[in-house]
């Protein structure tokens, strides 16, 4: 049995939830507003980046194939699902963007999920590693990659929890070209370490 650890503050839920509520809004306000036709407007493309930003530019954000789930086995018994302690999933994701400066871009991303008991698992805290990579869909580069880690902690039945977390950092300087970008998020590569 691991040792008991506080739970993820009620805090963080609330600002996902929050976050996701008013993105989710927008995006639908958005979607509302657009037109159907192009004729005699100048594309996004023929924006200086200053303007673009203005805007309101958020670039999307996605769980990346392959990280959406993480599983944590007894040690020496990583391919035996009845050896499993842990079952961690990435279920939701939410980002809000804010300018600040001319070629400056903010980003918060906030990540949701559930942290599973197995077979082998029992009461107690996990840790589990999340990364946020922020990269150009043209060519792939890398803008930003940051790994944050959240402790759920798991105290009985129904033997499983919500997490949320929210990265708050992500401060990007853009230039005339990267209007391209998307956020992609997802647990870390790697097992996570239970705490005990």
């Amino acid at each position: 049995m691991l040792p008991d650890t506080p739970p993820i503050g009620a805090t963080a839920k609330r600002r996902f939830e929050t976050m996701f509520f008013l993105v989710c809004g927008a995006a639908v306000l958005t979607a509302c507003s657009s037109t159907g036709s192009n004729r005699g407007v100048t594309t996004v493309d023929e924006l200086p980046i200053e303007m673009f930003l203005s805007q309101g530019y958020c670039p999307p954000v996605q769980i990346r194939p392959g990280t959406e789930a993480m599983v944590v086995h007894e040690r020496g018994h990583e391919e035996d699902p009845n050896f499993i302690r842990y079952q961690g999933s990435i279920s939701r994701t939410a980002r809000e963007c804010s300018v600040l400066g001319p070629q400056t871009l903010a980003i918060k991303v906030g990540i949701a999920g559930r942290l599973t008991v197995g077979p082998k698992g029992g009461t107690g805290s996990a840790t589990l590693p999340l990364r946020v990579v922020v990269i150009k869909q043209e060519g792939s580069q890398v803008m930003h990659s940051e790994a944050t880690n959240v402790t759920v902690t798991i105290s009985g039945p129904p033997y499983s929890a919500e997490f949320a977390h929210v990265v708050e950092n992500i401060t990007l300087q853009l230039g005339p070209e990267d209007r391209d970008l998307i956020v992609y998020v997802g647990f870390d590569e790697g097992e996570p370490r239970p705490t005990g």
